[in-house]
């Protein structure tokens, strides 16, 4: 045989294997689901859901993830269209982690990434918007500014306390949250703004101000405050020393970051501004 014949009757079997549908030799595999959502590859999670149902089982992680903790986390702007595919293949969103410090339904992944088209799905498919931490904070104390409004709507109550008494204004900045009023304490005496110093949100820090916040206020016994994102695994948090005022917790911040990620700078202007001075030489 030729060698031009040998090159095209090649070329003709890879045209004709890429040429296969992505159903033909699709897996049904929770790594597999990661990447093709990662990369936004619509026609293959599709092929991938499709194995998954001939082969009558779903794939998870290890601590039980499922693929709807899945899409909320990695899929970026499909993540909505990932989840509602998945609830009409049949996946459950009553699923939990097996993480004891960190235990979440597919609907608080969803809240945590503020993924509202993911929220407004899991919801529509019979999600549970009352669980709670193990530290009692409600979905609302972990969400952002789009999925507030619909965790409202779902019954969820801004008032609600967890077990160091703070709301979700403690948590989160949204309008729909100041019911319970801008200077709200906790059970260590620290007000949102307080908790924007520590985390040094400097936009949060103008919002609360614009509402009505104190920043004269003072913490009123020692405490800890755990920052968004930070594992129950690692302890209670930050210490927080009683007697603070917003704009000392942002300095202290800001001194211990200095040799490394060199933030509150902006957080600690802006409160420079507005807290009153304890005497001529400082506030």
């Amino acid at each position: 045989m030729r060698l031009d014949h040998v090159f095209t009757l090649r070329l003709v079997a890879f045209v004709a294997l890429t040429a296969l549908p992505p159903s033909a030799s699709a897996n049904c595999d929770f790594y597999a689901f990661r990447d093709a959502m990662a990369y936004q590859r619509d026609s293959e999670v599709t092929a991938l859901i499709a194995a998954c149902r001939r082969g009558g089982r779903w794939p998870e992680r290890d601590d039980g993830a499922s693929l709807l903790h899945l899409a909320a986390h990695v899929g970026g702007r499909q993540a909505g269209a990932y989840t509602r595919a998945l609830l009409a293949a049949g996946l459950s969103p009553h699923t939990v982690t097996r993480d004891r410090h960190d235990p979440v339904t597919p609907l608080g992944m969803a809240v945590r990434f503020n993924c509202a088209d993911c929220v407004q799905a899991l919801l529509a498919g019979g999600a549970d918007a009352r669980v709670q931490s193990p530290d009692g904070q409600t979905l609302l104390h972990e969400a952002g500014a789009d999925t507030v409004p619909l965790l409202i709507a779902a019954g969820l109550d801004p008032a609600a306390r967890d077990a160091q008494g703070n709301v979700p204004l403690h948590r989160v900045w949204h309008p729909a949250l100041l019911g319970v009023g801008v200077n709200v304490v906790n059970d260590g005496g620290l007000t949102p703004l307080h908790v924007a110093a520590l985390a040094d949100q400097p936009g949060r820090v103008d919002a609360l101000l614009g509402a009505g916040a104190d920043p004269s206020l003072r913490t009123t016994r020692d405490t800890h405050w755990r920052l968004t994102g930070m594992s129950r695994a690692f302890g209670p948090g930050l210490p927080v020393g009683k007697g603070a005022t917003a704009l000392d917790l942002a300095r202290e911040r800001q001194a211990a970051s200095r040799r490394s990620t060199q933030s509150h700078d902006a957080t600690v202007k802006r409160l420079e501004a507005v807290t009153p001075r304890r005497g001529w030489f400082g506030r």
